[in-house]
């Protein structure tokens, strides 16, 4: 499956095309809870939080996947490309990037509500 992504790199809007591969390692019901904060430089974060099952499968996926990036998928469509920096291993996931807080609220609000579903 190919789909392009937007990313906004300092002033500018950059379009760029991912493949994503079409089988699902996580879904929704691995996820206990989402909000917001902010990140170490003071900018718009997302913080998610695993069940028990999720953090035992999402350290063992990120293990895995060190340098590459992984895809995260509501509704069909592809909401952000996060890359994995180091294995996540404590049940949280913080997604950073280049959203400002409106974007990360809405972000958020949708992971949320494919939580609840």
């Amino acid at each position: 499956m190919k789909e392009q992504l937007k990313a906004v790199d300092s002033d500018k809007t950059v379009y760029s095309t991912v493949d994503v591969q079409k089988s699902v390692l996580l879904d929704q019901n691995v996820l206990e809870s989402v909000s917001i904060s902010t990140d170490y430089q003071g900018k718009p974060a997302i913080d998610c939080k695993f069940t028990s099952e999720g953090k035992k499968r999402f350290a063992e996926i990120t293990s895995q996947n060190v340098g590459k990036r992984i895809a995260i998928i509501i509704n069909g469509k592809l909401v952000t490309v996060p890359k994995i920096a180091a294995p996540i291993t404590a049940g949280n996931l913080e997604i950073t990037g280049h959203f400002n807080e409106q974007e990360a609220k809405g972000l958020a609000a949708k992971i949320n509500a494919a939580i609840a579903k």
